[in-house]
């Protein structure tokens, strides 16, 4: 039998499956706050009755992120929709694997939910430092072009 409020449980927990439920519950509660709080919404109907709303956080992936008028960046997705992810195993293990994603995030550097991604976690440097990157190159391509025309 469930005890607590649905609208923010994980699906294990809704299940009674008491055995699966660990720390990456709690992730997924949090997942759920974080949601509302950029979203001002569920990421699922909540309303109606007990079983029903149960059947959806279980069964139905959540709402996209972008459910708001605000866009928001690939990376907070990934960030919230890790934290929503139906099986536990694919959620972050702990609250604090999350945290340090979120300050991650932050400072535009790599998130260890995506460093599987080779081509993400190779791009992602470049993104952030862009103009420090950029700008050496731009200078020399424009002297080279100025005096190419200039010969």
């Amino acid at each position: 039998h469930f005890v607590g409020t649905p609208q923010w449980a994980s699906p294990e927990q809704l299940v009674g499956g008491a055995g699966r439920v660990d720390l990456r519950s709690d992730v997924y509660s949090l997942g759920v706050i974080l949601y509302q709080v950029l979203t001002g919404g569920f990421p699922y109907d909540v309303s109606g009755p007990w079983h029903e709303v149960a059947s959806r956080i279980q069964k139905i992936a959540p709402a996209p992120l972008r459910r708001s008028r605000r866009d928001f960046d690939d990376d907070l997705r990934t960030i919230v929709m890790k934290c929503l992810a139906k099986e536990p195993e694919r959620r972050y293990e702990t609250a604090g694997a999350l945290a340090r994603d979120i300050r991650r995030y932050l400072a535009g550097d790599v998130l260890d939910a995506k460093r599987e991604s080779t081509w993400y976690v190779l791009r992602k440097p470049v993104r952030r430092h862009r103009l420090a990157i950029g700008g050496p190159c731009a200078n020399s391509r424009g002297a080279h072009g100025r005096a190419a025309s200039a010969g």
